[in-house]
């Protein structure tokens, strides 16, 4: 027959800990000409730190976008939000509205000029 010794050694629990940094990167990239974003195709260039949308021509439809990257071991995930601090203008300083009647949307659509009323502006 086998036989075997062993030993057993009894000691204090031991505590294990250690933690994750949390990591989270966000990248903001210019899109090519011919892009496909939404249903419909960018119109120009874009970088990461520029939409050159050149000269705004009645009718002329220009649809211009960023592509926005996330990667992170959040647990949650992550929510990204993009506001826009004020309307395109002119080097006159003239606006150019970005609503259709005070509608934003974040779906390309045609623009079209909002009502004569003095409080939509």
């Amino acid at each position: 027959a086998d036989t075997g010794r062993t030993r057993v050694a009894i000691v204090d629990t031991v505590l294990v800990t250690a933690s994750v940094d949390t990591t989270f990167d966000f990248t903001v990239s210019g899109l090519a000409t011919s892009t496909a974003v939404n249903g419909t195709s960018t119109t120009g260039l874009t970088t990461a730190t520029t939409i050159p949308f050149g000269v705004l021509t009645s009718g002329a439809v220009k649809t211009m976008a960023q592509k926005l990257d996330v990667v992170t071991n959040a647990r949650n995930g992550f929510v990204v939000t993009v506001e826009q601090d004020g309307n395109l203008q002119s080097s006159t300083g003239a606006d150019v509205d970005g609503f259709i009647d005070g509608a934003y949307t974040d779906t390309p659509a045609v623009w079209a000029a909002p009502t004569n009323n003095i409080a939509d502006e």
